[in-house]
Parts: structure tokens; C-alpha cells; sequence
């Protein structure tokens, strides 16, 4: 990519939010040392295979396990072939997220909302997400372009509606641009644990899927920003080998396929 083209893809697959509140999930929790307790020696010991394979926290190990009847292999073939509702199945309670105010009723942060609202209407676009971006000295190739709408819950990567505005400001703590500003070197921090970035990986390939189309894929050339953005090399060894890989797909015309959700 030049940088122009590059530039282009960024300003059109701006990331949305995640679901969920994140949780940083320990298998030392008391939670996960009751669940530890009662097992048996070689049963503690598949539950700790599954979790370093598998990457999944205590309490989905233990049940995925329990329904193969203690097998391993079956447990992971379980987990493979549908992993999405063994997670939701048996992951333990996420907090709730906090109590927002109506959306009808005002708010301390819509002062800062209609500095960046289009006029005449209640929606950030893209032109007032690059504006808000520019005042946190934010540029498009940065990762807080993803982790900031994470937090934000943006159902469109274009637009943040005066709720998304809201919700976001609430969660990260902050009143005004200069608080949020002071947040950001924090978020960036996120992508240093496994359990955070899982959750932001997941997430990502929602917003920056093509959107003309009912088929879930991505654009392999937004796909490998994505990677670039997300996945550091100084945290995980092997993303070093990955970008390689990448770089050879890259020159290749005919190996440059859409990434299917189940490929991301």
C-alpha cells in the first residue's frame, strides 16, 4: 500500500464497540480455586491443558470437559467445532455494565457531543470522528482507533450516536477531551493481555466486515492492518513470523482471498 490507499481504508472502516464489558478472567480467582478444589488431581491437570490450548478461562474448561466425560480429545474437538457457545455456555457472570443515563434526558458530556455532531442533527460522522480523533492526537493507523469505539459500543464504524457518545465517556472515566486525552496511553496497555485482546480480535472483524454483502468476510487488505494494528510483535513472538507470511500473501494477486469470519 502507499500511504494515500492506506489512509483511504482507515477512514472508511472506522471500528465500533464491543457487547460486553471486559473482564480480566485469573484461574487464582477464589472463584476458580472452589471450582479447583473439587477435582481430582488428574482432573485439575486437564482443566490446566485446556486453558493454555484452548486459551479459554477456568470455569468453560471445566465444563466442556465434564460433558466429553473428562476426555481431552473430545473436549477440544467439542470446543473447536463450536466454540462460540461452549464460551457463552459456560463462562462465568460479567459484571453489569453501569447504570447510563436516557437517552432523552441531558447529560454532563453533550456539551462535548456537539462539538462534534454534524449540524442540525444528534450523530458524530466521519467527519467529526476524524475531528475528534485530531484533538486526542490520534492518527488513523493508530490501534486507539480500535480500542477507543470499543469502549464507545458504536453499532456503525462511521458514526457515534449521542448515546454511544455517553456511554463511552462514562465507562473510560472521562468529562471532557482533555480527561479522555489523558486515558489514552492506559487503553493502549489493553493489547498486553492475552484475555483483553481476544476480546477486541473478536470484536473488530464485526465493524470492518464488508457491509454490502450478507456473507461475513473482510477485504484481505483490511484484514492485514488489522493484524498489523492489533497483534504486536513485542508482546507476541510469533506475530513476527506472521507479518512474513503476510508480506508473501500480499505479492501474490491469486492468494489475496476475502477472510471469512471463521479464517479471522
Amino acid at each position: 500500500f502507499n500511504a494515500t490507499a492506506t489512509t483511504e481504508i482507515y477512514t472508511q472502516a472506522f471500528v465500533g464497540s464491543v457487547r460486553c464489558v471486559q473482564e480480566t478472567v485469573s484461574t487464582q480467582s477464589t472463584w476458580g480455586f472452589k471450582i479447583q478444589m473439587s477435582l481430582t488431581g488428574s482432573q485439575q491437570e486437564l482443566v490446566a491443558q485446556m486453558i493454555e490450548v484452548a486459551n479459554v478461562e477456568d470455569a468453560v474448561a471445566v465444563g466442556i470437559l465434564k460433558e466429553a466425560k473428562w476426555n481431552m480429545d473430545q473436549a477440544m474437538e467439542l470446543y473447536f467445532t463450536d466454540a462460540d457457545k461452549y464460551i457463552k455456555k459456560y463462562s462465568k457472570p460479567k459484571p453489569k455494565a453501569p447504570v447510563l443515563p436516557p437517552a432523552d434526558k441531558p447529560s454532563e458530556y453533550d456539551t462535548v457531543f456537539k462539538n462534534y455532531a454534524a449540524a442540525g442533527t444528534e450523530v458524530i460522522d466521519t467527519d467529526g470522528i476524524l475531528k475528534l480523533y485530531t484533538d486526542l492526537g490520534i492518527s488513523l493507523e493508530d490501534v486507539l482507533t480500535i480500542l477507543l469505539p470499543y469502549y464507545f459500543k458504536m453499532d456503525s464504524p462511521s458514526e457515534i450516536t449521542k448515546m454511544e457518545f455517553r456511554t463511552g465517556m462514562s465507562q473510560l472515566g472521562a468529562k471532557n477531551i482533555s480527561q479522555l486525552k489523558s486515558k489514552l496511553s492506559n487503553l493502549r496497555k489493553e493489547l498486553n493481555s492475552l484475555d483483553h485482546l481476544k476480546l477486541i480480535y473478536a470484536y473488530a472483524f464485526g465493524l470492518f466486515r464488508e457491509r454490502k454483502t450478507s456473507h461475513q468476510i473482510m477485504q484481505f487488505e483490511v484484514a492485514v492492518i488489522l493484524w498489523g494494528q492489533l497483534i504486536s510483535k513485542n508482546v507476541y513472538p510469533m506475530a513476527e513470523h506472521w507479518n512474513t507470511f503476510l508480506k508473501e500473501k500480499m505479492s501474490d494477486p491469486k492468494a489475496k482471498k476475502a477472510i471469512t469470519k471463521d479464517v479471522w
